[in-house]
Parts: C-alpha cells; sequence; structure tokens
C-alpha cells in the first residue's frame, strides 16, 4: 500500500530512471533562469520630447563645445522664449543618449521661431559616446 504522505510529483520523482532524473532536474534549472533573467531586465526609459519642435541639423549645430550642447529649435506659437529640458539615459558601456523635452506646451499660434539653445552638459555625459535623439532622427555627438 503506498504511502499517504508521497506526494504525487514525489512519487514520479521515484520511479524515474537516473537519466530522466537528470534531464527533469536540468530541465527545471533551465526554466528557472530563463524566468528569473526574464523577470529582471528594465525596459529602457521612453523618450518624452514633450510638445512639437524640430532640432534643426546643419554643418554647425548641434555640437558640444565647452562641454555645452547648443542646438537650434524650430517651433510654433504665440511668443518667443519657450522652455526646454535636457534628459538623458545610459544605453551602453561608455555611451549615453540625450534629448531634449518641451516644456512649454503648444500653443494655438502659428508664428515659427528659430532659437539657439545652450545647454550645460551633467558630468554623466563628459566622457564617452554621445548619442542625440532628436523628433527627427539622431546623431552621434561625440564617438568615444
Amino acid at each position: 500500500m503506498p504511502d499517504q504522505n508521497i506526494h504525487p510529483i514525489h512519487e514520479l520523482c521515484f520511479t524515474m530512471l537516473p537519466a530522466q532524473k537528470i534531464k527533469a532536474i536540468l530541465f527545471c534549472c533551465i526554466a528557472g533562469l530563463l524566468a528569473i533573467s526574464c523577470g529582471t531586465e528594465e525596459d529602457p526609459p521612453t523618450i518624452d520630447f514633450g510638445a512639437d519642435y524640430i532640432v534643426v541639423i546643419s554643418d554647425e549645430l548641434p555640437s558640444i563645445l565647452n562641454n555645452e550642447l547648443n542646438v537650434e529649435v524650430l517651433y510654433t506659437g504665440c511668443e518667443p522664449g519657450h522652455e526646454f529640458e535636457l534628459n538623458f539615459q545610459q544605453v551602453g558601456e561608455n555611451e549615453n543618449e540625450m534629448w531634449l523635452t518641451k516644456i512649454t506646451p503648444n500653443e494655438d499660434c502659428i508664428t515659427e521661431f528659430r532659437e539657439v539653445n545652450v545647454f550645460p552638459l551633467p558630468e554623466e555625459l563628459e566622457l564617452g559616446r554621445l548619442l542625440f535623439t532628436v523628433p527627427n532622427g539622431q546623431l552621434i555627438l561625440r564617438d568615444g
């Protein structure tokens, strides 16, 4: 008469051959490792460009000079002087990505404004490869 305290899974293990036990244990270990690795990976932050704008790309701009980002932006609105914020994230070892978020919301006026803005680079962006992601593309401002 079988012992009533033995769980069906344990009973199955007692009836398996040694090679089958090893395969079952390996399968469980691999499945567990996959579950752990999939569960700990973080998605990179979503880039929020804020309100509508375009970065004007020319031979001179955007550029990095004296640890400052110099960039020309184009947007529509009622008044000039819209507020932008510089954001960044690490995307690889010794590689960072930065972008601008336009804080000032879209306005109903259709006057176009072109402005050159200067942003001091945070200390984390002073070295290494530097990508600049803009609403209309991506540029490499510094290659390592």
